[in-house]
Order: structure tokens, then sequence, then C-alpha cells
């Protein structure tokens, strides 16, 4: 198994919530582990503080940050910490975090000076100094940049405004070359979708992107605003329609049975997995014998079966019924908004899904095993937080060895599957579309179109009938007198 990273602090999230329930101000919760570094609670909420003796013998306190509270807070617990562990250190180099932070505040107001004259204009130089810290206080601002990073650095020491069409065709042809050498393709979605990371960038520094606007625009136009990813050729359309509809459809019986399969030999596989650790000297670890569900993949994977949402819904789902993702079991509904169209818009889309009598024994089971809270995330990460994005993908790759898939069988076929199995039961497509988060049938009606029933032929031949048996008589056929 691999080693748990130690955590850099021993302040909880339990600890803190212990610490705003008490009364009165001024409450402290200091850390065993970083010298120096605690939380206050103050009148407008708590907020971290590290404190130390500078050379000269006096005592300073610096403020890190508020608290935050909600989401995330796990990891913006050890982002603090992390913080006062980087001063602590300086502390033992002879270094002082004040005079630290007034050089970063001294370079924060050169960066601001040199923008006026200009600098900025430099794709690197806008990307390091104002795009990506801007970017980075965004929800999927991590991802954008390092598409950035690692798509366009090439063009790094370029003005932007000097930017043209053929540096577009330049950069394709070098990522379809590189790809064509690791004997794979890549998909015109993929290079629009990166394209489209680095275009927003030069909108934003034009001060042109929509509901982002810049205080003082470097460039005066997106040079690159009507550059486009070259379009497919006939025969790439074909091969792309002939893929989407092989992703797009639902998994054979014999496929369900495997994954089945893979669920229950992965589950048996960590159950013997703990039972020769506790037998080795490790009885204090929890028998998995004893519980429900030996890891939390396996509820996961079974809530992606039976509800079809993608893999970072479910990871936001949280116990509270009153959260915006909520399993409630007292209306036997669980509520999400995909985090996919979140962000779009003032009403974004809200799933309400009705628990099926399997999806609500997984998750009853899981919950009693959880020791029944009342809050906090549905599949949490080991403080508490929220787990990461590819959190699953290892644990896939267990259960489709074991269960015998083929290995390129992605985790989303279950949404696939779920959506294909509505679309060819004849399931209303709106109805279809309010279940898996779109505002509209559009989607559905592209995407998985070609598995509705095709009810055509016997449509027509109804509609013939009904005719026929009003005029009695095949319409326009002269009736002829036999004598």
């Amino acid at each position: 198994m691999r080693p748990v990273k130690e955590k850099l602090t021993s302040i909880t999230i339990n600890a803190i919530s212990k610490l705003l329930a008490q009364k009165g101000l001024d409450v402290q919760l200091g850390c065993s582990r970083i010298n120096g570094f605690f939380l206050r609670k103050g009148k407008s909420g708590a907020s971290w503080y590290f404190r130390y003796t500078d050379a000269n013998g006096k005592r300073r306190k610096i403020k890190l940050g508020r608290l935050l509270t909600g989401d995330g807070q796990g990891g913006h617990i050890q982002s603090m910490a992390s913080i006062a562990l980087e001063y602590s250190h300086m502390l033992a180099r002879g270094g002082d975090p004040a005079q630290h932070r007034s050089k970063l505040k001294s370079e924060t107001r050169a960066a601001e000076e040199a923008r006026q004259i200009g600098r900025f204009k430099q794709v690197g130089h806008f990307y390091e100094h104002v795009y990506k810290p801007h970017k980075m206080q965004s929800r999927y601002g991590y991802g954008t940049c390092q598409i950035i990073e690692a798509n366009f650095s090439h063009l790094f020491g370029r003005n932007m405004d000097e930017l043209r069409a053929e540096d577009v065709r330049e950069w394709e042809g070098m990522r379809r070359n590189e790809r064509a050498r690791q004997g794979k393709t890549i998909s015109r979605e993929t290079l629009v979708r990166d394209l489209g990371a680095f275009k927003a960038m030069l909108n934003y520094a034009a001060g042109r992107k929509k509901d982002d606007p810049i205080d003082q625009p470097v460039i005066d136009a997106n040079p690159l605003n009507n550059v486009y990813v070259r379009k497919m050729t006939s025969e790439e359309r074909d091969k792309r329609y002939l893929a989407s509809n092989n992703n797009r459809r639902m998994l054979t019986a014999e496929e369900l049975s495997h994954l089945i399969k893979g669920l229950e030999g992965y589950s048996e596989q960590l159950r013997a997995q703990r039972r020769r650790s506790r037998k080795h000297g490790k009885p204090h670890l929890t028998d998995l014998d004893q519980v429900a569900y030996p890891h939390w993949f396996i509820p996961f994977a079974w809530v992606a079966l039976y509800t079809g949402m993608r893999p970072g819904d479910i990871y936001g789902l949280r116990w509270e019924p009153t959260s915006a993702n909520s399993v409630n079991f007292n209306f036997n509904i669980v509520t999400a908004v995909p985090e996919k169209t979140r962000d779009k818009g003032d009403q974004p889309v809200s799933v309400k899904h009705p628990m099926s009598e399997g999806l609500r024994a997984v998750l009853k089971a899981w919950h009693e095993q959880q020791g029944k809270p009342e809050q906090g995330y549905v599949f949490p990460n080991g403080s508490d937080g929220r787990l990461a994005k590819k959190s699953h993908d290892k644990h896939w790759r267990h259960v489709k060895r074991i269960g015998g898939l083929t290995p390129d069988l992605a985790f989303y076929s279950l949404r696939h599957h779920f959506i294909s199995s509505l679309v060819m039961n004849r399931v209303p497509l709106l109805h279809i579309a309010k279940l898996v988060g779109h505002k509209s049938t559009h989607m559905i009606e592209q995407n998985y179109g070609h598995l509705l029933p095709d009810t055509a032929e016997a449509v027509i031949q109804t509609y013939s009938q009904t005719i026929c048996n009003v005029s009695k008589h095949v319409p326009g056929a002269k009736e002829v007198e036999h004598r």
C-alpha cells in the first residue's frame, strides 16, 4: 500500500468546529506541529495567523488569511499550514516573514508599473504575472493553465498583438505530428479546446472576455479572434461518427456481468489484503469483512451506474439535505447542479434524480458505514475534504482487469449506458435531458439519436390503416363493375 501523506498541521476540521461553537471572542486554536501557527476567532469570523520573534527580539504577528468554511476546507487548512511552515523555515534561515511580505507587495507594485509600459504584451509575461494568478482563483483554473503551458509555451517570447494564423497552423501541425509519432491521433475537439483556452487569455488581455473584464487592457484586440482549428475532412468526419456511435451505447449483458464480477472481485481482493494485514501485526486496522463496502469506489461506481451522473458531480455530493448537491433520504431524491454547467448563466441546471430501490440501498448502506453523518461529502478524502477529480481512475483499472473488461472501456461508459438505456426504452427525451443535467434535448438527440427505435414504418402503416378504415377501399383505385 502507498504510504499516507502526513498532514502539515495538527489543526483539524473537527477542532475548528469546536472553536467556532465556543462563546466569546479572541479564542485561539494553536498548532502543535508548526510553532506560532494558530487560528483566532474574532467578531467577524476566524482568521489564520503566524506569530514569531524577529532578529531584534520584537514579537510580530502576521495575518495569513480568513478561515474558509464549506467545500474544500481540508485543502484550505493545509494551504494555510504550508504558508506558516514556509515562514518557519524562513526564520530558521535567518529571514524575516514580515520583510518577505513587504518585498512581495513591492514586487506586485513594480509588476503593475511594468504593465503600464507595455511589458505585459509579451505572451509569457502576461500569462505568468496576470492571467495565471487571475485564473487560479477560478474553479477550473489549474486545468486551463496546464493546457496553455503544455501547448503554447513556445510562443511565450512573442508579443500577443503579433500572433498570426500561421502560428496556429504551426502549432496544430506540431500536435498532430507528435501524436502520429506515438502511433495515435488527436481529435479536433481536443485541439479546439486547447486553442480555446489560449484565445480566452488573449480575449482577457484585450478586455473582451465576457463576464470577466480586465481593468486595463494591454492589447487592442485578440489577433486570433477569427482563427480556428482546421475543419475535418469527410473521411475524418466518418471516422468520428463511427467512433462516437460505438462509444455512446448501452453496455452489453456480458459487459454488465463482467462489471459486477469486477466490483465483487475487487471488493474481495481488498478484504483479503486487509485480513493479511490484520493477521501480521496490524490488528488495529478496520475489519473489512464487517462492513458493506471495503472501499469508497465500490458504492461510487454503483451510484454512477444507477444515475448516469458524471464522476465530478458524484464527488460533489453531500449528506446535507439543504445542499445544492445532496442525498436526501426523506424525499428519496439525489439533487445535483452539474459542475460542467454550474457557472453558465444565472440559473444553472439542477438535476433531481429519484432514488431507485437499488440506489437507495447502496447509499443507505454507505451512510450507515460512515457513521450516519449529517454533513460533509458522501465520498470524502482522508481529511474529510473533497476527493481529487481522477481519484477513481486507479480503482477502475483494477475492476476492469479483475472483471475481464476491455482496458479501453472508460468509466464514463456508465453514463453512456444509462442514457442509452433510457433512449432505447423510449423514455421521452426531455425527461432524459432533465435527469442527466441538460437544459434541452439537443445534446441527447445529437449524441444518442442513432439509438432511437425506428418506428417510422409502424407509424405509417397505422396512419394508412386509419384512412383505409374510413374510405373502405384503397384511395385512387377505380371500382370495376363485374358482369
